[in-house]
């Protein structure tokens, strides 16, 4: 009996407090924000990339560094050179030792949307 003789006490300044609220007009409202953005990428350089001949494709193309590669890819570095290595991309070394990657490989089979 002292059990059931305490539960209203418990309850009752909870019911109060939502009744309050209720009365001052704050009520709990979730919103969900969708933000949108969109990326819009320019390469500019001082020089223009070289155009140089592509044994693979056969013809003159612009050759890009990696890295402008890895951006107009949206990807990163590693994995151009992992499509460079797997015959995926065409490219050819500088006497320097740097690699430049065939445009037209990249706009064609390079794609590296699924690669890793």
């Amino acid at each position: 009996m002292v059990l059931i003789a305490r539960l209203p006490l418990l309850i009752l300044p909870l019911r109060r407090q939502a009744e309050n609220r209720e009365e001052s007009g704050v009520s709990r409202k979730r919103r969900e924000v969708t933000i949108e953005t969109e990326r819009v990428l320019v390469v500019s350089r001082r020089n223009s990339s070289p155009v140089l001949w592509c044994e693979r494709c056969a013809r003159e193309v612009t050759m890009l560094t990696v890295d402008e590669a890895a951006m107009m890819a949206r990807s990163t570095s590693r994995v151009i050179f992992r499509l460079a290595e797997a015959g995926r991309l065409h490219f050819v070394e500088t006497q320097e030792g740097r690699l430049l990657i065939c445009s037209n490989s990249l706009e064609q089979g390079g794609r590296v949307d699924k690669a890793k």
